[in-house]
């Protein structure tokens, strides 16, 4: 496929101006992600629009693929760096910016894929540097074009002597907005003041984030973070945080490896611009400034420390990402005496928790979040929560967990209630979450009766807070968060009225 025209690989490339000449120079196949990357030879640059449109005529054409990535490759790439720039100019200024106030142009070098500003005086190149220029035209240059251009302010007394180098004179005009501040202020802000800054700006959360947005602050946790190298040599990092409600793409730019200084688990503030990434297919926030943060932790006030008897590690397919060891050291700093460990349908968890509890002196409760059905294996069970109690328990919890695995298992490991009343000696059984069988005969509606009834089969009932089951209200299923508040009240009642433990 190398060489090859780019009308020979699908026809909406014939008579289309911006791929005229087109060819591919490369191409990267990436079989576990059904994707393509294709490094097209381009002789001018081609509009984003333009790309896009391609890349989906292509996925057609192709429907094996799940994506397909066309990055051009430019010829004579510094002359047409400096056309698009002079070009769109107040464009630029307005779309980064947000301004139509200017300060001058300095003059500045392009040598292939570089641009680099060379202001006269430490000022100038001061301003230039707290505008974020380097990050956001950058970040333009891909969003506009998708080039992977390294743009620099390069202090006028380390000019570098750079060969092949196209030096231009700014022509009448500027773009960069001014700076508000006093003219008396000082020209030469570091960085700790530039971070104070930020620090005391306020944030929002990261569910408030809309596209469009110039100047954005949010906070979170690193929970992830991909790096990918350019082939100019600068690296494109892509952190993936959360404040915990929500999650968002943070990108930024770095001419080297050491120029990253966040990690995963990191806690970081960061400011920057929120725009549509084409290659992410979502919003991502492209950075302009950001500063690490000391991680947030929540603490336990109550004077009365309470014991979790519904908990879930990392073993819960998509119901836990907690580390084993994370959650149990949290557990010791807040005070608590015990935790249990209740995995679903697991126990998997329960080697590692036993070491982490003589490491942190708390004691383990051993359990399961287990599936409860009357006797048909295919009938849709109810969730329930098992803990043992004793050694006995714990021998009577594993025999049901195995039988569940071996002799009832029907996309999940289900437990009969016969096999649970024959073998429920030394455990103790509460009834759980939403899907557990008394919550589910609330929201069915069933008769008081009826109700009583499930409730006196269960050592405890349990309740929850009413975020964990608020998606219940955004599913139409209860009307409001006071209709959660009933629902908690009214086990709560039955708790009292059966003498049982809520």
């Amino acid at each position: 496929m190398q060489g090859k025209s780019l009308v020979q690989l699908h026809s909406c490339f014939a008579d289309n101006c911006c791929w005229e000449n087109a060819a591919i120079e490369r191409v990267e196949v990436f079989s576990k992600q059904r994707r393509w990357k294709l490094v097209i030879a381009v002789q001018q640059p081609v509009p984003i629009e333009e790309i896009n449109a391609a890349e989906q005529s292509l996925l057609k054409e192709y429907p094996f693929l799940s994506q397909i990535e066309l990055i051009p490759s430019l010829s004579n790439s510094s002359e047409h760096l400096i056309k698009l720039f002079e070009k769109h100019q107040t464009e630029i200024a307005q779309q980064l910016f947000g301004s139509t106030t200017k300060l001058p142009i300095a003059p500045f070098t392009a040598d292939e894929m570089r641009l680099d500003f060379h202001p006269s005086d430490e000022a100038l190149y001061q301003k230039y540097l707290d505008s974020g220029i380097c990050s956001r035209l950058s970040a333009w240059y891909w969003q506009q074009y998708r080039l992977p251009v390294l743009v620099r302010v390069m202090p006028s007394h380390k000019r570098m002597s750079i060969p092949q180098v196209t030096l231009i004179e700014p022509s009448q005009g500027n773009w960069l907005p001014e700076s508000q501040t006093s003219s008396k202020r000082s020209s030469f802000i570091n960085r700790s003041r530039q971070d104070k800054k930020l620090l005391e700006a306020k944030t929002i959360s990261i569910g408030e984030l809309q596209e469009g947005l110039k100047s954005a602050i949010v906070e979170g946790e690193i929970w992830d973070k991909e790096t990918t190298v350019l082939r100019d040599g600068r690296l494109v990092v892509t952190y993936n945080l959360t404040d915990y409600n929500d999650s968002i793409l943070v990108k930024a730019f770095y001419d080297r490896p050491q120029d990253d200084a966040f990690q995963v688990g990191d806690f970081i503030r960061v400011r920057g611009s929120v725009r549509y990434d084409s290659f992410a297919r979502e919003i991502v926030l492209f950075l302009d400034s950001s500063i690490k943060r000391d991680k947030k932790l929540r603490t336990d006030q109550a004077v009365v420390k309470r014991v979790e008897l519904h908990a879930h590690t990392k073993m819960s397919a998509m119901d836990g990402l907690t580390e084993v060891s994370a959650l149990i050291e949290r557990a010791a700093t807040w005070g608590h005496p015990a935790i249990a460990i209740t995995d679903h349908g697991c126990i998997q968890a329960f080697p590692d928790a036993y070491q982490q509890a003589q490491k942190h002196g708390i004691r383990i409760l051993y359990g399961v979040e287990a599936y409860l059905i009357e006797s048909d294996r295919r009938q849709r069970p109810y969730h329930m929560v098992l803990i043992a109690c004793d050694r006995q328990g714990l021998k009577n919890l594993y025999h049901l967990i195995s039988i569940s695995y071996l002799d009832y298992y029907h996309r999940h490991p289900k437990i009969p209630r016969e096999e649970l009343v024959k073998y429920r000696k030394g455990i103790l059984v509460g009834s759980a979450c939403q899907a557990g069988e008394l919550y589910s005969g609330i929201l069915q509606g069933l008769p008081k009766d009826e109700i009583v009834a499930i409730a006196k089969f269960y050592d405890y009932l349990e309740i929850q807070p009413l975020a964990n089951n608020e998606f219940l209200v955004r599913d139409g299923r209860v009307n409001s968060i006071e209709d959660l508040q009933q629902i908690n009240a009214q086990i709560v009642a039955l708790g009292e009225e059966l003498n049982k433990p809520v």
